[in-house]
């Protein structure tokens, strides 16, 4: 029936079943009544479920499509608008078809570890929860686990260069949180990862928790002045330079006796020994009534500083005339006295060219005191409290 106040205009509907799924077919409509009532573009029928359904495979296509392009879609379906948490609504619906919720995926933490520990010996992961339970809540609320698998454990030891970098990111999603990584170096100079966890958040009790099992599976206090820790991506090679091969040749050694034993090929071949395994399915997944536990999401907690929209991308490397290398800036500086790059109009020694300016931008008015400036510099009076000028 029509919205509009004192409209007798109707008409009837059927569902019916397709191969798409369901569709609807006009029965009845009543055709002799004049409808000139306003459109009325907000529908109490258009749920977030039911909008979740019809557009499932866009949002499967693109699962981060923006919010604008679901009102578009409705718009030109329908010709109907709808709020922006109503489109927020259908799109993380169909998401949850799609990929699962996030929040049962938390009951199955220990049948997940049951797995891996099947399908990969000697890993070791540890899962932390809360002790006490919450009234309405299913099991008791996660906290943190820690995860390093043996094939990566067993490569790092044996073959993998002494460094071990450090860092940590925001999770972006329904449960907030971070990611901790620990990271080494191939003899391909590759990435290599370690051991990884999630916390809550980013302080030196979940720094010094992580890294304690870290120490424990990689056995660091055995040989702790051998390792170097770094929190930031730096190049270390394990091949002579060119001042040091000249030394070598003159006092008549093999070079190649110089060469860390990471490039060999017979390093390589044993380093990829250590494969990872797939595993089964969610459904195939040992259920133990020592695994049983299932846990309940984390607790959602706002995390320190602003997560970075977009990422940093690599400082690019510009390369000098001379042999030298620098960070290639973001922006080219241009003198307004000479027009050369690379100087400023304070610095500059060289001849004005007339046409400087009108290169490098707009003129600006000539330097002086500003009028607070100004206003500093007059002599001001003296007097005691109460005196006239």
């Amino acid at each position: 029936m029509c919205k509009g106040q004192g409209c007798e205009w109707y008409v009837y509907l059927r569902k019916i079943e397709t191969h798409n799924g369901q569709d609807y077919v006009v029965i009845n409509m009543q055709w002799d009544h004049a409808h000139t009532c306003s459109q009325v573009l907000d529908q109490k029928w258009l749920t977030a479920k039911w909008l979740g359904e019809r557009y499932m495979k866009k949002i499967k296509a693109n699962p981060h499509i923006p919010l604008a392009a679901i009102h578009q879609c409705i718009d030109e379906d329908f010709g109907l608008t709808i709020s922006r948490m109503k489109a927020y609504r259908a799109r993380e619906h169909a998401l949850d078809s799609i990929f699962g919720s996030a929040a049962t995926q938390y009951r199955n933490l220990f049948y997940y570890k049951a797995e891996l520990e099947r399908t990969h010996p000697d890993s070791s992961m540890h899962i932390h929860y809360e002790n006490t339970r919450d009234s309405g809540v299913v099991g008791l609320r996660f906290l943190r686990f820690y995860y390093c698998l043996g094939p990566l454990k067993n490569g790092w030891m044996r073959l993998c260069r002494p460094i071990i970098f450090l860092d940590a990111c925001f999770l972006r999603g329904m449960y907030k949180g971070q990611l901790m990584t620990a990271m080494g170096i191939d003899p391909n100079n590759g990435w290599w990862p370690i051991a990884w966890a999630v916390t809550e958040a980013e302080s030196y009790v979940q720094w010094k928790w992580f890294l304690e099992y870290l120490s424990d599976d990689l056995d660091l206090h055995a040989n702790g002045p051998r390792y170097v820790f770094m929190s930031d991506q730096q190049k270390l090679t394990g091949i002579p330079c060119t001042h040091a091969i000249a030394t070598i040749n003159k006092n008549g050694h093999d070079v190649t006796r110089y060469v860390s034993r990471n490039y060999l090929k017979s390093t390589v071949m044993m380093m990829y020994e250590n494969v990872i395994y797939p595993i089964n399915g969610v459904d195939n997944w040992p259920k133990s009534s020592d695994d049983g536990l299932e846990l309940a999401p984390p607790r959602t907690k706002r995390q320190r500083g602003r997560p970075k929209k977009l990422r940093r991308e690599e400082p690019q490397i510009r390369l000098h005339a001379n042999g030298g290398e620098s960070l290639r800036r973001t922006f080219v500086m241009r003198c307004r006295r000479c027009g050369q790059e690379g100087l400023n109009r304070r610095t500059c020694n060289n001849d004005p060219r007339t046409d400087a300016r009108s290169e490098v931008g707009p003129n600006v008015s000539a330097p002086g005191p500003s009028t607070r400036t100004r206003a500093m510099t007059q002599p001001q009076r003296c007097g005691r409290r109460g005196d006239q000028d």
